[in-house]
């Protein structure tokens, strides 16, 4: 009889701790749900920005990222090429922001018939010319030059700088005014 009290003593204290549990869910996801309100009108992705936004703020808020900048303008980015088709060009860059959106790691890089493609290229007489014959307080030449490129001489794995006359931290697609091939090494 002891032995068959002592179970219902244990499956009614799990019953109450159960209850309990489902109670302080109900409440918790009450009291600390996303505020904006989700319904059929209101699209999904709109919904992670708000949640975002809310994210940003409260790190903010909280001191753990410093005050957030109010947004200076950016029109460079550098990456590696992941593509190259036609006239656009895959870039896969580091993200600019810690809390920048992940989808603006990969950028699409519009090249115009304006656009100036340039490599760099290691300028050979430097070494000569910059040696301690050089004139005291003579600024030093160079290590490297400007060569024209064509966008079909850029292929996977190239290492960019990409240069808009637009503010660009926020657009996937940056119409390039500059883009400089950076050597390897």
């Amino acid at each position: 009889m002891e032995n068959k009290m002592k179970k219902i003593m244990l499956a009614s204290l799990l019953i109450v701790v159960f209850i309990l549990g489902v109670v302080s869910g109900i409440f918790y996801y009450k009291k600390y749900k996303i505020k904006s309100p989700v319904t059929a009108a209101v699209p999904a992705g709109q919904i992670t920005k708000d949640c975002w936004d809310q994210a940003k703020q409260r790190l903010t808020d909280s001191g753990i990222v410093a005050n957030l900048p109010s947004s200076p303008e950016v029109k460079s980015v550098y990456g590696i090429v992941t593509a190259v088709s036609g006239n656009k060009i895959t870039l896969k860059i580091k993200s600019l922001d810690i809390l920048a959106d992940p989808d603006l790691d990969t950028r699409i890089i519009e090249v115009s018939d304006a656009t100036k493609l340039y490599q760099m290229v290691k300028n050979e007489n430097v070494a000569a010319s910059n040696s301690a014959s050089s004139p005291k307080g003579a600024p030093p030449k160079a290590n490297y030059q400007n060569k024209e490129i064509k966008i079909g001489d850029l292929k996977a794995g190239n290492r960019l700088s990409v240069l808009s006359d637009n503010d660009i931290k926020n657009q996937k697609n940056i119409k390039a005014n500059t883009i400089v091939l950076i050597p390897a090494n």
